[in-house]
């Protein structure tokens, strides 16, 4: 084979590769993306199991994750940083159900306002779990310190954002449930009747969302 045969042949291979890699690098960049991504989810999910029972392990994890834009791809770091501040703040929800202790709510509170500012600018995140789910875990918190008053305007916004997404009708029934309990405990028993007959007919849409899931 003469040389200038070989230098063809070699420059073809060459430009083979430089164009393959073009291609493949933003393949390969988007893998370690979606991988860092999925481990990210991962570790969120196994610190909410944790949360109620062991909420210090799971704060733990949870601090454990450094968040930044340039470690995951496009609105993915939002979403995750909307997801820790919402675990977190559950986290501080149990230790304060078990302590009592006025600071766990002040760290709760902190952490539902984080998880509200990086919800309000995610584009995607999981159906099931939206900004409603944060002001019912303020409602309910409230509701469970017999600060009912103070749980009613929280569980109303969590009933205004819920309504916004059908698949979250769960956060709906739950949000105008323990609203109901408030409104009696306030001694407001009519606007509490009205309430639960108004929540009844969610329960079948719901039942009826689960059944199409399982078929």
């Amino acid at each position: 084979m003469k040389n200038g045969t070989k230098h063809a042949i070699l420059g073809i291979g060459v430009l083979a590769a430089l164009t393959a890699s073009v291609f493949l690098t933003p393949y390969i960049r988007r893998t370690a993306c979606e991988k860092k991504y999925q481990g990210y989810h991962d570790k969120i999910d196994y610190a909410g199991m944790l949360s109620n029972k062991y909420p210090e392990k799971a704060l733990t994890i949870l601090d454990s994750l450094n968040i930044s834009s340039d470690n995951l791809c496009k609105n993915e770091a939002r979403e995750i940083e909307f997801l820790k501040y919402y675990k977190k703040a559950k986290c501080f929800k149990s230790l304060l159900m078990k302590n009592k202790n006025p600071s766990n709510l002040d760290s709760m509170l902190q952490y539902c306002d984080k998880a509200i500012a990086a919800g309000n600018n995610v584009i995607v995140y999981d159906d099931y779990l939206g900004i409603g789910d944060i002001y019912f875990l303020i409602g309910l918190t409230y509701q469970e310190l017999g600060q009912n008053q103070t749980a009613l305007p929280y569980l109303d916004k969590a009933i205004e954002e819920s309504d916004k997404h059908k698949k979250r009708i769960l956060t709906q029934i739950n949000s105008r449930r323990i609203k109901t309990r408030c409104l009696e405990a306030l001694g407001r028993t009519e606007e509490a009747d009205l309430l639960e007959k108004e929540t009844a007919p969610l329960d079948k849409i719901l039942f009826q969302e689960i059944s199409k899931q399982k078929h």
